[in-house]
């Protein structure tokens, strides 16, 4: 413990340099004692005007998915990544590294002078211009005053939000009627006939010039193998693929009460680590292997073309999408509640909110990350609901949805995700982690029951709640496997009590009755542990 103290010490000393520096920079002064103290205390007022510039992609996920093509989109996410690493790396003509407070996802926020916000704001147009041909930016600049630091990112964040919905992302120009259509993208006009050398992808496909950049900065990261138009590779055994749409939760509420710019640096810096740390134990336990990597290892392929800060997107194999979601939620937790940075700055836990949408391989993938959306927005309802009850709060989240025929299910739920029948739910979704942990476990005593009398159970709840006691007591009465069910759920001698019966096979959450069976019946066969997965695979 007390080495991992004096670790975080001297990294805070480090970035506290870096900052200082970066102040004094914008300034166009040497450190002194006023930097160094509004840097790392807050107090005190800055020696000349020094002015926030905040950047972020216009629709990131636009830019990225605005193709099907696997490769392309592997490519957009490798010229977001590259933007970023050329801010922290100084790269980026005009800034300095140390002026750098975060820098991800194709955005962030650095500490410049008047001047230098003025000549950015071009920069970074050209930037996004020049390396995508298609991607746009929002930046904005505003002074520094003496209120809380995170308050002045907040009031940032929501000047650029502003900015971007007033003035909107620059237009692309009108596609020729007559115009030959890329047929990567579908909706561009082509630039021409192409191959790309020793890794062709068709001879003489039609392609437009943003869709030749992204495939070939794609094709850089995967040196030596021949382009992926589809995500076949990733789908598992059941032909099923999955999209896994992540955002943090707690993390807003906390960089608002923020008051220096070196705990809003090093907060920034935490989170940015907390996932990629947390997704490390979870691809090494699931033993995923990257499709953009030619030196990972593993049984399951995967690809990860969103992962900035606390946004993320994964797709990966549908039959483990919903397992490893739970265990991506549930490490994040357990790392952030052991994060020495994060116990010193937050405000209240850290948690994150997911939705997983599954779908067949040959499904458009945008299909998929639209429906993965919706699904977040619902797991973040229960959330934000928790909080307005005045409840402990939930920290972590999950919604997920099978979808077979192209059409989004998550929006047509009713009362926000709760199918109901009299004062019996229909449904569990969304879950909070706690209860999917549950599910998880009581999932495989379900599964153990045929199917046909679980679909039996499912049909009859339409009647409401009395119907289905009634039905649960005649099936434990009849059968030795319903009794044993009951049994593993509830305890011995559950059976002759009909009222625990009840409670053991339709578990209450809150004020009502919830029939979780519905749920379990839509991923049935889609929902694989990784350890059993793991085994079948070494096995076969």
């Amino acid at each position: 413990m007390e080495g991992i103290v004096e670790a975080m010490i001297e990294d805070t000393t480090k970035r506290a340099r870096e900052l200082i520096a970066g102040f004094a920079r914008a300034l166009d002064r040497e450190a002194d004692a006023a930097i160094e103290a509004f840097v790392t205390t807050g107090q005190g007022e800055l020696p000349g005007e020094a002015w926030l510039l905040g950047w972020d992609v216009n629709s990131v996920h636009g830019y990225v998915f605005g193709t099907g093509n696997a490769m392309a989109i592997r490519g957009a996410s490798e010229v977001l990544k590259d933007i970023d690493r050329m801010a922290r790396e100084g790269k980026i003509a005009g800034l300095h590294r140390e002026q750098i407070l975060y820098a991800g996802g194709g955005g962030g926020i650095a500490v410049v002078s008047k001047k230098q916000s003025e000549e950015l704001v071009a920069t970074f147009h050209r930037l996004f211009a020049e390396r995508s041909l298609v991607a746009t930016c929002t930046v904005h600049a505003r002074p520094i005053d003496r209120s809380d630091f995170g308050q002045q990112v907040s009031r940032l964040r929501r000047a650029m939000s502003r900015r971007r919905s007033l003035v909107g992302p620059d237009p692309e120009g009108p596609v020729p009627f007559l115009a030959v259509l890329c047929e990567v993208c579908g909706w561009r006009a082509a630039a021409g006939l192409s191959m790309r050398g020793e890794v062709p992808a068709r001879a003489g496909r039609a392609e437009c010039a943003p869709c030749q950049v992204a495939i070939k900065a794609g094709q850089q990261t995967v040196a030596g193998r021949a382009e992926e138009t589809e995500f076949e590779q990733i789908a598992s055994e059941d032909n099923l693929l999955g999209v896994i749409y992540l955002d943090g939760n707690g993390i807003g509420a906390t960089i608002a009460k923020l008051k220096t710019p070196l705990a809003y640096a090093r907060f920034s810096t935490a989170i940015d680590q907390l996932f990629v740390r947390s997704f490390e134990v979870v691809r090494k336990a699931y033993q995923l292997r990257d499709r953009g990597d030619a030196t990972s290892q593993g049984l399951f392929d995967f690809q990860n073309p969103i992962a900035g800060g606390d946004d993320w997107v994964l797709i990966v194999p549908g039959n483990l999408a919903v397992p490893l979601a739970r265990d991506f939620l549930a490490t994040l937790e357990s790392e952030s509640d052991n994060d020495p940075v994060l116990d010193e700055l937050r405000d209240g836990q850290i948690g994150a909110a997911a939705g997983v949408a599954l779908g067949k391989k040959s499904m458009p993938i945008r299909y998929l990350i639209d429906e993965s959306e919706d699904l977040l927005k619902s797991a973040k309802k229960i959330i934000y609901t928790s909080r307005e009850k005045g409840q402990a709060g939930v920290r972590s989240s999950l919604d997920f949805g099978l979808v077979d025929d192209g059409v989004a299910r998550c929006g047509d739920r009713p009362d926000g995700g709760s199918g109901k029948s009299g004062s019996l739910r229909l449904t569990g979704k969304p879950y909070a982690l706690d209860q999917l942990k549950n599910l998880s476990e009581r999932r495989i005593v379900w599964d153990g029951l045929p199917s046909s009398q679980r679909h039996a159970v499912v049909r009859i709840a339409d009647g409401g709640p009395h119907q289905v006691r009634n039905h649960l007591l005649y099936q434990v009465a009849r059968l030795d496997s319903w009794r044993k069910a009951a049994e593993a759920f509830g305890g011995a001698d559950v059976a002759t009590d009909p009222d625990r019966l009840f409670a053991a096979l339709v578990p209450k959450v809150g004020e009502q009755w919830q029939l979780e069976l519905p749920d379990l019946i839509e991923l049935d066969g889609h929902w694989k542990e990784p350890k059993d997965l793991i085994k079948e695979r070494g096995e076969a």
